[in-house]
């Protein structure tokens, strides 16, 4: 029940810290136990006045049983003051969330750049203006996301649509991959939706250069959803947990059907690309998925903690290698409901 990303510096560390022990002071233990740091240098109960720990520690509830468990990681945060009063930089925490530090664009310049750009991509006739724009503080840790609305004339008439840019991360501020293929989320979504009944956000232009509003992004149509809860966490209360059983049922067996339908997509190998240019040619598509993982693993410890269970987890695999490797179907990287935005409990845009 725990999952991580890495932040590069220390202030983003102290930020994510911050937020950890807000979520501390707002819980208890369900056996008594108390909450526990678990750091790869050291470990400490959280309600000690100081603490410190390495890269990749772990934070969770009652860690003997793992329940109600979630993570902080933090990178390089030494002796880091923990005190009863909420700092500014946890306030500031509180209204960022976990936002990449590139989310702090300034609303009136991204738009007057977004409707130049919009110009752009138009006939010389179309006019386009966006009526409003905002950014979620709910922004996830891979890229940001700016909401806004758009109108411009075609035909003889006036179109409004309600749109979302989905905006790539600087490569400095939060490194959660090696690489961000952002024209490949593109063309993967494109052919989803193309191919299959899942339901996939219409994708409409992409925008590799990032001079055009500072970052590469690409524009997909909006869909209006609820989406469960990351902070806190869905299970610590929302609007899930206080479902009946039947619609909770409802979203479960919904999501799995979605997963079931982006799998039964006809030779997703071809189609889809998949692959990387150090793949080994040679080698079969669950090889070469597992040496990609291989080396994603090797990326983020480069320099910090190792983990011995992916360790064994890979070895593992390697000594228990199936006959039969199955066929090869297009595979959700982060298949999770928090990515998943659901009406009347079944989702509308994964």
């Amino acid at each position: 029940m725990v999952a991580g990303f890495v932040l590069p510096d220390r202030r983003g560390a102290r930020k994510v810290a911050s937020i950890a022990r807000m979520k501390i002071a707002a819980s208890t233990s369900t056996s008594g136990r108390g909450p526990f740091f678990l750091g790869a240098g050291a470990a400490a109960a959280v309600d000690e006045p100081r603490w410190r720990c390495d890269r990749l520690g772990f934070l969770c509830f009652d860690p003997f049983e793992l329940r109600f468990a979630f993570m902080a990681v933090t990178v390089m945060v030494h002796d880091l003051a923990v005190t009863d009063e909420p700092t500014d930089l946890e306030a500031e925490a509180t209204a960022e969330g976990a936002r990449p530090a590139d989310a702090m664009r300034d609303p009136e310049e991204l738009r007057a750049d977004l409707t130049r750009w919009l110009d752009i991509q138009m006939d010389a006739d179309a006019r386009p203006t966006i009526t409003s724009l905002s950014m979620p503080s709910a922004n996830g840790m891979s890229s940001d996301t700016v909401l806004f609305d758009a109108e411009w004339h075609e035909g003889g008439t006036t179109v409004t649509r309600e749109l979302v840019a989905r905006v790539a991360p600087d490569e400095a501020t939060v490194p959660i991959f090696p690489t961000y293929d952002l024209a490949r989320q593109f063309r993967v979504m494109s052919l989803v939706r193309e191919l299959s009944n899942v339901p996939v956000p219409e994708v409409l232009w992409l925008e590799n250069d990032a001079g055009a509003i500072g970052s590469p992004f690409f524009v997909m149509a909006r869909v209006e959803g609820v989406v469960p809860p990351d902070v806190l966490p869905y299970n610590f209360g929302s609007w899930l947990t206080e479902a009946s059983l039947d619609d909770q049922m409802r979203l479960q067996h919904s999501s799995i059907s979605a997963l079931a339908r982006l799998h039964a997509i006809n030779d997703a190998e071809r189609v889809f690309e998949l692959g990387d240019p150090d793949d080994d040619p040679a080698a079969t598509p669950l090889r070469r998925h597992v040496a990609a993982q291989r080396r994603y693993y090797d990326w983020v410890t480069d320099g910090g903690a190792r983990s011995p269970l992916i360790e064994r987890a890979f070895d593992w695999l390697d000594a228990n290698w199936p006959a039969d490797e199955g066929p090869t179907v297009l595979s959700w990287g982060d298949a999770r409901i928090g990515n998943v935005m659901y009406r009347d409990f079944e989702p509308v845009a994964v």
